[in-house]
């Protein structure tokens, strides 16, 4: 959502990436989400990663 794009932004993390390389602690440290919210949110960063590229 707006807000935790914001929160995510003033703390310098500007990308996917960025999200994806963060620890759920820190995550639910910038943004103040669940535990179960910010694994979520992690791992749909990750995804990218795990997709084979044609």
């Amino acid at each position: 959502d707006q807000e935790m794009l914001r929160d995510l932004a003033q703390a310098g993390i500007t990308t996917r990436d960025d999200l994806a390389e963060l620890a759920v602690d820190e995550l639910i440290e910038i943004t103040g989400v669940s535990e179960e919210e910010a694994k979520q949110v992690i791992m749909a960063a990750r995804a990218h990663w795990f997709t084979e590229e044609n």
